[in-house]
């Protein structure tokens, strides 16, 4: 008799084990279908992530990953292989239309080289393009959005707003120390 109740057992845990099967299909199509949602997320950050470009000397890597884009300017995400960090590519295409923005651009270039504050973006290096008429340069990247930006999403307490004010009055100081004296004329939450 013990040996029916055993056969008993094993029928009924085998027809457990096909419906457990049929179940366990379910999760599979499931996870088929969450593979290919992560294939797809992988496949565009190896495209965002791919090498398009380096600078003359090498150093700067360009990814395909553009971060920002104004009336003349390109922003893409970029590699510093001398220090290892995530650094920001400029791009600025030269055309007889914006000549004024590119030569203001470029005296802007030769003052942001020569400065060292913890509150201005720091400046890594710069070049033309001959063959795109573009000119390029690297500086410091910034991901975190604008102050109107912060200040749409997030509470913003009076402390922090002392703490940006005490960092801007910083810089503004650190450039009118200098002689002759560096003026911003375009500050704003943007």
């Amino acid at each position: 008799g013990g040996e029916e109740g055993e056969e008993e057992e094993e029928e009924e845990e085998g027809r457990g084990g096909e419906e457990d099967d049929e179940e366990e299909d379910d999760d599979d199509e499931e996870d088929d279908e969450e593979e290919y949602e992560d294939d797809d997320f992988n496949i565009q950050l190896k495209r965002n992530m791919e090498v398009v470009e380096k600078s003359p000397k090498g150093r700067f890597c360009r990814f395909n990953q553009l971060l920002g884009e104004g009336s003349f300017k390109k922003v893409y995400r970029a590699w510093d292989s001398k220090t290892g960090i995530e650094v920001a590519w400029n791009k600025v295409k030269i055309t007889p239309n914006n000549m004024a923005d590119t030569k203001r651009t470029l005296q802007e270039l030769t003052i942001l080289q020569q400065l060292n504050h913890p509150n201005i973006i720091h400046f890594f290096a710069s070049w033309l393009n001959k063959e795109t008429m573009t000119l390029c340069f690297i500086t410091e990247i910034i991901t975190s959005g604008t102050l109107k930006d912060f200040i749409r999403t997030r509470p913003v307490t009076l402390r922090i707003l002392k703490r940006w004010c005490r960092h801007i009055l910083s810089a503004i100081v650190y450039l009118h120390s200098h002689d002759p004296p560096i003026i911003h004329r375009d500050l704003k939450c943007e």
